[in-house]
């Protein structure tokens, strides 16, 4: 069986690497005329934007969402390679899945019987690490990890940092809201910016949906901005720059990295909802972890400048060596990148090669691969646990997970309702944990830029394992299974599911 999983692991990776060999022909062909029109674009595409006044959730919903459609229309001009790459990645991505998910559907059916392992100890963890090194292109690093559950514990913390930042405060988010909590943030960081380097780094296709969209608990009067770059950038020397979302796919990674050497990773942005109404999580970490997130902010930061893709090449070949120095606990990071779907390999992977417990935490059930994989491990003997969120922030989401649990539920896996919502994103299968900002859906995997940590130390997976999961499957209710899921639900997991 091995085998046969390294051989398919090669098969991939000489599919892709056709791809990108294809992408580059493409490339050759529509370079010049794309590199021609660049001389004069802003740096920043929200630097057309009006200044900061106050505005209704429409109009400023609009404001951002003008502003990513004339980023995305220039993006061809100033990053060319990166445009074309993902726009023959998803391509791929795409009719891939409708070639293979009819094959997986047909080989997980749900009337198979079920099988009951031999189990001592789950998964050999020493050869796993050596397996994801192969199969995930990335090599362990050391760090220390805490976690930070809920906004109660993340945010006094965040603003403890910041102030206490003595170099540089480094911002990267997909969603910086415009209520009170977004605002107070806001303004921490302008006083900063006086003393210390401050960057904010914001995706446009998130802000835009974000923005104008009220938390229930928002104070009575609170006046919002058109717009919270510009309401930064105003009397300031906070540096803004909007990434463009190209095919509406996003940089959904959220971190904060201080001086570069301690940074913030997980599921949380900035708004009141993550401060107070939802269930999410964080992780706070230091060591030379953190090497490898400023490393992939500062690229990524070049590519947001008026040179994109020459900006971003210079960067990627003047990159720091990160080192091991230091103590901490083995971990690595994981990336969702156009073409490079590390996160959904390794957690595949895992699924597949686990013997005795399965547990996540996902607000977003939407890939057939995932789930049929969780059926089969539950129809195997494995104990597999997911938790999910009883009042969802999408409609087609919630429906879709409404669909997944039971083909879930018939294959013997159990499933957690959180009260209320959870935003929180995490995995752990035999001690071998994964966290970050991915949820386990087929944006995470294939589209948007997503960042995880994975380690196998007993200490952090056991902390995980004891702070956020049976925690929290204290706190859920457990669902049975019913004969089928509504119509309605089928439809929706299909139409978000590849």
């Amino acid at each position: 069986m091995e085998r046969d999983i390294h051989i398919a692991d090669r098969g991939e990776r000489m599919r892709r690497g056709a791809l990108e060999i294809a992408a580059a022909c493409l490339l050759a062909v529509s370079i010049a005329g794309c590199a021609a029109g660049g001389r004069d674009l802003p740096s920043d595409p929200m630097a057309l934007e009006i200044d900061a006044v106050e505005g209704d959730g429409f109009t400023s919903r609009l404001a951002f969402g003008a502003s990513a459609i004339w980023s995305s229309v220039v993006l061809p001009v100033k990053e060319p390679v990166s445009t074309l790459h993902r726009a023959v990645m998803l391509t791929a991505e795409m009719l891939g899945g409708l070639i293979t998910a009819p094959l997986a559907a047909l080989a997980s059916g749900s009337d198979r019987p079920v099988v009951l392992l031999a189990v001592d100890g789950g998964m050999d963890l020493v050869a796993w690490e050596k397996t994801l090194d192969t199969l995930t292109g990335t090599r362990q690093t050391l760090g220390t990890a805490d976690f930070l559950i809920d906004g109660e514990a993340f945010y006094p913390v965040l603003y403890e940092a910041i102030e206490g930042a003595e170099k540089s405060v480094d911002v990267r988010l997909y969603i910086f809201d415009t209520d009170d909590v977004a605002l107070d943030v806001a303004d921490r960081l302008k006083r900063r910016a006086g003393e210390v380097r401050t960057r904010v780094m914001l995706d446009g296709l998130g802000s835009s949906w974000a923005s104008g969209e009220p938390p229930d608990t928002l104070p009575a009067g609170h006046r919002a901005p058109l717009s919270i770059a510009a309401y930064l950038r105003e009397e300031s020397k906070v540096t803004v720059r909007i990434q463009a979302s190209p095919l509406l796919a996003g940089d959904h990674t959220k971190s904060i990295v201080i001086d570069g050497e301690r940074a913030f990773l997980g599921g949380m942005n900035i708004g009141r909802e993550y401060r107070h109404e939802w269930h999410d999580m964080m992780v706070d970490l230091r060591g030379p972890v953190v090497a490898g997130i400023r490393r992939d902010f500062e690229t990524t930061w070049s590519r947001a400048s008026l040179f994109g893709d020459v900006a971003w090449l210079f960067g990627h070949l003047t990159r720091e060596r990160i080192r091991n120095e230091g103590g901490g606990a083995p971990m690595r990071l994981l990336a969702t990148w156009p073409g490079d779907d590390q996160i959904r390999r390794a957690r595949f992977a895992a699924i597949e090669r686990a013997q005795r417990y399965i547990f996540v935490q996902t607000p977003y059930l939407a890939d057939d691969g995932a789930v049929d994989r969780l059926a089969a491990a539950a129809r195997r003997g494995v104990d597999v646990r997911l938790i999910l969120p009883e009042d969802n922030d999408s409609v087609l989401m919630d429906d879709s997970n409404r669909a997944a649990t039971q083909t879930l539920l018939a294959a013997g896996a159990r499933v957690f309702i959180y009260p209320g919502f959870t935003h929180a994103k995490a995995m752990l299968a035999d001690g071998w944990a994964m966290f970050g900002s991915s949820n386990m859906d087929w944006l995470s995997h294939a589209v948007n830029r997503e960042m995880d940590v994975a380690t196998s130390d007993p200490d952090i997976a056991g902390r995980l394992k004891r702070d956020l999961f049976m925690a929290d499957f204290r706190r859920a209710r457990e669902l049975q299974p019913v004969e089928k899921p509504e119509p309605i639900h089928r439809v929706a997991f299909a139409a978000v599911r590849q």
